[in-house]
């Protein structure tokens, strides 16, 4: 008979729920917003709807990494996330699975390298208008953005499959 403890099952919820919200938001970003952006004729209002729409969205996906993040320690660690003297225990003890460690490092990386190429983009196009050299370097940076924005749903699908097969074979 298997016994749970209750305890790393509210756990196991934060960390799943926080990776399955990460990952509908990164399919958001790539199934709706692109879409969305792509539909308008305009190279800067299709660069203005796309930047707003990730904007709009970056709380839930800030906060459903957080919860991924603070879920994983917690299920690995029984919910006793700080070792000795306040330093938290994975600093300590090191990280669990290098495969893991090594997706949601690409995820968050992708993540970041698509965000900074909408940012510069931004910048362009409020510093030197929207003359056409311009508007070919935001395009190429935008879409270049979403190459790294494909990525991150990827590495977290990967991510969620892991977590699913580990916790698989704790049940056997």
């Amino acid at each position: 008979m298997i016994t749970r403890n209750r305890p790393e099952v509210n756990f196991r919820a934060i960390r799943d729920m926080g990776l399955a919200a990460w990952f509908g938001g990164s399919l958001m970003n790539l199934a709706g917003l692109v879409p969305a952006s792509e539909s308008q004729p305009d190279p800067v209002q299709r660069h203005r709807v796309y930047d707003a729409g990730m904007r709009g969205g970056r709380g839930l996906l800030t906060g459903s990494v957080a919860a991924y993040l603070v879920g994983t320690g917690m299920v690995r660690f029984d919910g006793k996330v700080m070792g000795r003297n306040g330093v938290p225990r994975w600093v300590e003890e090191g990280v669990e699975d290098k495969t893991r460690t090594a997706l949601t490092v690409v995820a968050l990386g992708s993540a970041v390298v698509a965000r900074t190429l909408r940012d510069r983009a931004t910048k362009k196009l409020d510093q030197q208008g929207a003359d056409g050299k311009t508007l070919q370097e935001v395009e190429h940076l935008r879409r270049s953005g979403h190459v790294f924005h494909a990525i991150v749903p990827a590495a977290v699908g990967a991510l969620m499959y892991s977590h699913l097969k580990q916790d698989m074979r704790r049940r056997r």
